[in-house]
């Protein structure tokens, strides 16, 4: 996935003194602490936009986002629609950033590092309650976002929804599967939801078997099954044929 030229990153001096192990630790932490640091709204990127942010591989990405979250720094919040698993994560505030709040910038850089074992626990367990009052479900706790956004939003659910069809690639053809995905995939006027979003119900798993059945029913090629195109084609040679034949008897007779 490509970064847009107008979007940015913003890293902050107080995290890296978080005991962060690596650069792209501290970078991954600052992505979602720029979507979530009102403590209201989420990060709903999906491993793709986190990778390219990151400039690393899927593993990586995934395994990041778990230190981060055994180290209490993230929460992982799992919400399912229409039978697809979708990630959201928020930024835990540590005390070392609320202790720089009402500093100027010039005091920043004499801060301690958050971590040590007292102030773990306790980022661990604001962690706990955090996710025990977390309901993404209720209109209360959803954040009012902008068009762009949820556009945006559709984009991430988009990429997340295509690497959720090609775990299935062992099992079906990535052309069938990229069909399947297309067809599915395809936004609403306003670019906010996908098809398969709209539908009552939506189980990954049996709408693939169902999509294989029908394209065995109705464009097998062989077994007794032909594709619409080769129906057409000798249709046409049919015909052709046929043409042929009168033309033929019509110039004998007037020889």
């Amino acid at each position: 996935m490509k970064i847009k030229n107008e979007n940015y990153l913003t890293i902050q001096g107080w995290m890296y003194n978080l005991g962060l192990s690596s650069t792209t630790e501290i970078m991954a932490y600052a992505l979602v602490y720029g979507f979530s640091q009102d403590e209201n709204s989420q990060f709903s990127g999906s491993i793709a936009y986190i990778q390219s942010w990151l400039q690393c591989s899927k593993s990586t990405a995934i395994n990041t986002m778990k230190k981060l979250q055994d180290k209490g720094l993230i929460i992982k919040h799992q919400e399912q629609r229409n039978g697809v698993v979708f990630n959201n994560y928020i930024a835990v505030l540590p005390q070392i950033r609320q202790g720089v709040q009402n500093l100027d910038r010039g005091d920043v850089q004499n801060l301690d590092p958050i971590y040590n074992n007292d102030t773990y626990k306790e980022n661990i367990n604001f962690v706990n309650a955090k996710e025990s009052e977390l309901s993404f479900d209720t209109q209360e706790n959803t954040p009012k976002i902008s068009l762009e956004e949820k556009i945006e939003a559709c984009k991430r659910r988009e990429d997340e929804f295509y690497n959720e069809v090609m775990k299935f690639v062992n099992e079906y053809s990535q052309d069938m599967l990229k069909s399947f995905f297309d067809y599915w995939s395809e936004p609403n006027k306003s670019k906010t939801k996908m098809r398969f979003e709209n539908e009552r119900t939506f189980e990954l798993k049996r709408r693939l078997v169902t999509w294989a059945n029908n394209e065995k029913k109705f464009s097998r090629n062989g077994n007794g099954y032909k594709t619409k195109i080769q129906r057409e084609f000798e249709t046409i040679a049919t015909t052709a044929n046929l043409v042929d034949n009168v033309l033929q008897q019509h110039f004998r007779t007037q020889q």
